[in-house]
């Protein structure tokens, strides 16, 4: 047993490949190895998704402030960004109550748009006029189909019916106190009126305060 060690010592050295058939052998394994090139640099990678980042925040910061200010209107660079969150915020909301609070709040939001064009005397792109009618058009009808069969559903449509009647007159008010034309006043005047009749005329249970 103790011949057979440093035998066994020996025999393990003898069959270790040598430094020269290391090298040898590593350089042919790199050199059969096939280049990969990539499509695009990971530099290029990163520049681009830091940059991507960087688009999103400015995004999120300016579409904060687009969704939630009047002053963005028709016309302004900001104003795709908040209809846009407008149309993502719509696709959430799935049950009649919600798609007529929902429609209710967008009309509110158009209204707001044209009050403030008018208090600061600047010009009515006809497009908000258009959005402005087509969404009281749309929320007076959901609001008018909305049935109060169920519980909950009276009140909501009672809400919505004061809100939108606060946000139509509001309206009202800013146009008739305007320096605008006479002519073109009296059109949106009478184009708001018949607006409240129609709401007005929606039956609710629950007593308008």
């Amino acid at each position: 047993m103790i011949l057979l060690t440093p035998k066994l010592r020996q025999l393990r050295r003898d069959s270790t490949p040598d430094a020269d058939f290391k090298a040898s052998l590593r350089s042919r394994l790199v050199a059969d190895q096939p280049l990969v090139k990539h499509t695009f640099p990971v530099h290029a990678m990163r520049y681009a998704f830091a940059t991507a980042s960087l688009a999103l925040i400015m995004f999120l910061g300016f579409g904060s402030y687009a969704y939630a200010s009047s002053s963005i209107t028709e016309g302004d660079t900001l104003y795709p960004v908040k209809t846009t969150l407008e149309d993502i915020e719509g696709s959430f909301n799935r049950s009649p109550e919600a798609q007529v609070r929902f429609h209710a709040k967008i009309m509110r939001r158009r209204a707001a748009e044209i009050a403030y064009r008018v208090r600061h005397n600047e010009p009515l792109p006809p497009q908000l006029i258009d959005h402005l009618a087509d969404s009281m058009s749309v929320t007076v009808g959901e609001l008018s189909e909305l049935r109060h069969d169920e519980a909950g559903r009276e009140l909501i449509k009672t809400n919505v019916k004061l809100e939108v009647t606060d946000a139509l007159t509001r309206l009202r008010t800013e146009i008739e106190l305007s320096n605008m034309g006479t002519a073109e006043k009296a059109r949106y005047l009478h184009g708001i009126d018949l607006r409240l009749q129609k709401i007005a005329d929606i039956p609710t249970t629950t007593p308008l305060e």
